[in-house]
C-alpha cells in the first residue's frame, strides 16, 4: 500500500492511536508524524533505538535526529529492549514516555510444532553447532567457519550446520573446500529452513552461534533451549545472552578468541546444560509474543 494510501485509510478510519516503527522508511514515518495533527490520531513509536557500539558518524546523528523527532511527538515509545530505554533517554526522552515491548518471535506458531515446557536435554541431541541468518559480511559467518577449523571440534565427531542464504554462499563454500575434504565433511549449508523444519534443526543441535549483527535468531535458538555464543546485535541480545547463565557474550571479534570459547563450552557438560536451561526459562519469560501484546495492551490503556 503507498504513503498516500495509507494516510487517505487512517483519514477514513479514524484511529485513536498508531503504532509505527521509525526506521522501516523515514519519509513516510515524517509524514506520518505531520499528518497526526490533521487527523487527529496519536502515535506510539516501536523502536529498537540503536545498534550498541555504533561508530559516531554524520548518518548516526541523522538518525539520532529522526528518533528524538518521532519520540518527541509520540504519546510512547515502546522498546525493543533494555538497551533502547537507555538510548532514548540518552537522547532527552523523559522516562514517563519509555516502555518495554521486548522485541519477540511468533511464539505462538512456535508452539504448534511442539511443546516448549521442556526441550530435549542437550546432551541427548546431536552434535551439531548451529548457525541461523544471512550469509552476509556483516554477519562473519566466514570468521565462524575459521573458528570452528581452529576449534578442532570437527575431529571429535561435530559438525557446523549453516542455516541461511545470501550474497556470500558461493565464497563461503569455496572458503570450507579450501580447508581440505576432513574438515568440508563435517560443514553443512543446509539453505533456507522456516518452520517446522527450522524448529527440529535447532531441537536436534547443542549450540547456536551467531558472531555477527544478529536479533531475532537470539530468541528463536533459546526458546529451543540453545545456548547462544553472541556478538554484539541489535541491542535485544543484552537482555538475553548473559555470560554463563544464558550463552556466552563475545568480546573479542577474532576466530581465535571464538574458538576458545566454543572448546569451553563444548568441553564442560555441567555448563553447557547450565546454560541450555538458562536460555530456554529466560527467553520464554521475557520474550514472548503474549508478553508483548500485554505491553501494548498497558500502552494504550495508559493512553486512554
Amino acid at each position: 500500500m503507498g504513503y498516500f494510501k495509507i494516510l487517505s485509510f487512517l483519514q477514513k478510519s479514524k484511529p485513536d492511536v498508531v503504532v509505527f516503527d521509525g526506521n522501516s522508511s523515514f519519509p513516510f514515518s515524517i509524514c506520518l508524524v505531520l499528518s497526526r495533527i490533521f487527523i487527529g490520531f496519536r502515535l506510539v513509536l516501536w523502536s529498537l533505538g540503536s545498534v550498541p557500539h555504533r561508530k559516531r558518524t554524520a548518518r548516526s546523528q541523522f538518525g539520532d535526529a529522526l528518533n528524538y523527532f518521532y519520540a518527541s511527538n509520540s504519546e510512547y515509545v515502546a522498546c525493543y529492549s533494555s538497551h533502547a530505554e537507555s538510548y532514548f533517554r540518552s537522547l532527552g526522552i523523559s522516562q514517563k514516555k519509555i516502555r518495554r515491548a521486548q522485541n519477540a518471535i511468533d511464539t505462538d506458531s512456535l508452539k504448534s510444532y511442539s511443546s516448549f515446557d521442556s526441550v530435549p536435554c542437550i546432551l541427548s541431541r546431536e552434535k551439531h553447532l548451529i548457525y541461523v541468518g544471512q550469509l552476509a559480511e556483516a554477519k562473519n559467518v566466514g570468521m565462524l567457519i575459521h573458528a570452528f577449523y581452529l576449534s578442532g571440534l570437527f575431529r571429535y565427531g561435530y559438525v557446523l550446520k549453516i542455516i541461511g542464504t545470501g550474497p556470500q554462499a558461493g565464497s563461503l563454500h569455496d572458503v570450507v573446500e579450501g580447508y581440505g575434504d576432513v574438515f568440508s565433511g563435517s560443514v553443512c549449508f543446509t539453505g533456507d529452513l522456516r518452520g517446522q523444519n527450522l524448529s527440529t534443526a535447532l531441537l536436534n543441535s547443542r549450540l547456536c552461534i551467531l558472531p555477527g549483527r544478529g536479533g531475532l535468531a537470539i530468541n528463536t535458538a533459546m526458546h529451543h533451549g540453545l545456548p547462544v555464543v553472541s556478538g554484539p546485535a541489535d541491542g535485544t541480545e543484552l537482555d538475553l545472552v548473559i555470560d554463563y547463565k544464558t550463552g556466552l557474550y563475545l568480546t573479542d571479534a577474532s576466530a581465535e578468541f571464538l574458538a576458545q570459547k566454543l572448546q569451553h563450552v563444548i568441553g564442560d557438560d555441567a555448563l553447557l546444560r547450565q546454560l541450555s536451561f538458562g536460555a530456554h526459562q529466560l527467553s520464554w519469560s521475557i520474550a514472548t509474543v503474549d508478553q508483548q501484546f500485554l505491553s501494548f495492551v498497558s500502552i494504550f490503556e495508559e493512553i486512554q
